[in-house]
């Protein structure tokens, strides 16, 4: 396999794409988020010495829901001055996540996702689909709560959250 040199100047030279990115602002973990973070990190790290080879990142990715291949990997990795091989610590670690959580899915992955939210297919999330999913996520979230997200998303206009309106929340980098 033909592995990406990381010092060359294509991967130091960011592109339009990678500029908007760095835009965004960086994704802020739940005390929630960082402690399951903590947990996945010293499952792999199997002999306690504070550091995961770079080569379980992938593994753990998938976990997080992420597809990377080895090369999409080394791209995370570059910054951070290393390769496949080598082996990160946990703020390493945290930042990989951080910045990949901070970027901006693709409208695919939107479209999909705001589909698990409309079980009736009206094109909106009604308030009652908001309060089935955040149920069966096991989240203890009140109707007041839910009512709030719904006015927040659609600016107090409608009672239920269109495609539009579900990407405008995703581009939000913290809740309303």
């Amino acid at each position: 396999m033909n592995q990406q040199n990381i010092n060359s100047p294509k991967m130091n030279k960011p592109s339009a794409k990678e500029k908007r990115r760095k835009k965004a602002p960086l994704f802020e973990f739940t005390k929630e988020q960082l402690n399951d973070l903590k947990i996945a990190f010293e499952v792999f790290d199997q002999e306690g010495t504070g550091l995961l080879p770079a080569n379980y990142l992938r593994i753990i990715l998938r976990a997080f829901g992420f597809e990377s291949d080895r090369e999409a990997i080394n791209h995370l990795l570059c910054p951070l001055a290393k390769d496949y091989d080598d082996k990160l610590n946990y703020e390493e670690f945290e930042s990989i996540i951080r910045k990949l959580m901070s970027e901006e899915l693709p409208l695919e992955l939107q479209v999909k996702a705001f589909h698990l939210y409309n079980h009736n297919i009206s094109g909106k999330i009604s308030f009652e689909e908001l309060k089935q999913v955040s149920s069966d996520l096991g989240d203890n979230v009140t109707e007041e709560t839910i009512h709030d997200m719904v006015w927040g998303a659609t600016k107090g206009l409608s009672e239920e959250v269109d495609l539009d309106d579900f990407q405008r929340i995703l581009k939000q980098p913290e809740p309303f």
